[in-house]
């Protein structure tokens, strides 16, 4: 790990080249460290609070800071504003691409890596600069921004993450992804996803992919399958007029599933038939629920943000950056956690690991004591799996929530 955050003294992760050049106390390594301690705080405290914990917290345990006393709140969001979001993204990069991929090698679809793709729109607070970056939707109040999160489905881990306007394409954040999959990767999508481009750059890529399309107003494909008799084809799909030369004819496979309500659900794959059944399409289809998953914890009362602190565009995807590196940090942690006790890694509670990995950062980040880290990091685990998750299976009846609602809401006064 701190091979990888290493990266946060390169240049090219500066807003300015001569940044960091007087040696202040705040150094972008320490600046990661702060930011992913902000986040898993929850955004329980203000900056000041939030820096005076750190440094209580790295006196209780000896570790040392470049001050003896909190630097202010205007010195850290000053210097916080010296490093550009790009660092954290990378460093979730290289988690993903060696950590991650060790942590989880285990962790396969039918020998497969299998990826979801889903995005969020996502409140913001009221700024002049937030509007003019991320744009205000005509009946909301508050500037909103798209947040595209890439999932490993079988680690449960973020890889990627797109922000942009929430006017922008979902389809456009997963063109921009493409470098984090690999050629004989699957990534399953739902219905906001279907199209010519997408279908063709994936084939061109060489990725697999079950696609949830319409069932009306689509591909010819699907309607042809609509009107049959059978659930299972392969069709050619013609590009349309006007498209790129190097668009070509494909072949992919249509497939309908029929429902336990009735219903029907329509998909285009290049998943062969010979391979996989339609009983293990469903079953990767439903494995694309982890992405709504994710949104939930993202959004969660115990680590989702409400609205994130800066006011700025840059500020702002620092943040979610930093959330999304945390949680893969979390999840790293969890299947390491697994390895080294034997227990089963989908056992492990969610909620237990990112409530410990938040109680640990200092120690985790700050620690130069070999043995110090290493002790630290065995009672981190140890805290990891010592609360299991208990699933509920076949729930009979839906969670019914009775905390009080709030008075005000997006619309005005909702509560007396």
């Amino acid at each position: 790990m701190s091979r990888v955050f290493s990266a946060a003294g390169e240049k090219k992760f500066r807003r300015d080249p001569r940044d960091f050049s007087r040696g202040g106390p705040l150094d972008p390594q320490l600046l990661v460290t702060l930011l992913i301690y902000m986040v898993a705080d929850g955004n329980r405290r203000g900056y000041q609070h939030l820096l005076d914990a750190f440094w209580d917290e790295a006196r209780i345990y000896g570790l040392e800071l470049p001050t003896d006393q909190p630097v202010s709140a205007a010195s850290f969001c000053t210097a916080r504003h010296k490093i550009t979001p790009d660092l954290l993204r990378y460093i979730l990069h290289e988690i993903a691409s060696t950590t991650l991929e060790t942590a989880f090698e285990s962790q396969r679809w039918c020998g497969k890596r299998v990826y979801a793709l889903d995005g969020a729109k996502i409140n913001l607070r009221r700024s002049p600069d937030l509007e003019a970056a991320f744009g205000i939707p005509d009946s909301g109040y508050c500037p909103q921004v798209l947040v595209s999160v890439l999932l490993d489905v079988c680690a449960r881990a973020p890889v990627d993450v797109e922000v942009s306007p929430f006017a922008s394409s979902e389809r456009e954040h997963l063109l921009n992804m493409l470098p984090s999959l690999a050629r004989g990767d699957v990534v399953v999508l739902d219905r906001g996803y279907p199209s010519h481009e997408i279908v063709q750059t994936l084939i061109q890529e060489g990725i697999d992919f079950l696609i949830r399309v319409p069932s009306t107003g689509t591909f010819a494909a699907i309607d042809e399958l609509r009107e049959s008799e059978g659930d299972d084809y392969l069709f050619y799909l013609d590009p349309p007029k006007g498209s790129p030369k190097e668009w070509t004819r494909v072949t992919v496979r249509a497939v309908r599933l029929r429902n336990p309500d009735g219903t029907e659900s329509f998909f285009l794959t290049t998943l062969r038939r010979s391979e996989f059944s339609r009983p293990q399409l469903r079953q990767l289809y439903h494995m694309r629920w982890e992405a709504e998953e994710f949104y939930k914890l993202f959004k969660g009362p115990y680590i989702g943000q409400a609205q994130f602190r800066s006011m700025s565009p840059a500020g702002v995807k620092q943040e979610i950056h930093a959330l999304v590196l945390f949680l893969a940090i979390a999840r790293v942690l969890m299947a390491t956690a697994a390895k080294a006790t034997g227990a089963d890694y989908d056992s492990l509670s969610q909620k237990s690991a990112i409530l410990g990995v938040a109680a640990y950062v200092t120690r985790l980040f700050l620690a130069v004591d070999g043995e110090f880290a290493v002790h630290e990091l065995h009672a981190l685990l140890h805290r990891i799996v010592a609360t299991p998750y208990k699933r509920r299976p076949g729930r009979a009846s839906p969670r019914v929530s009775y905390r009080p609602r709030l008075r005000w809401g997006p619309s005005g006064r909702v509560g007396g």
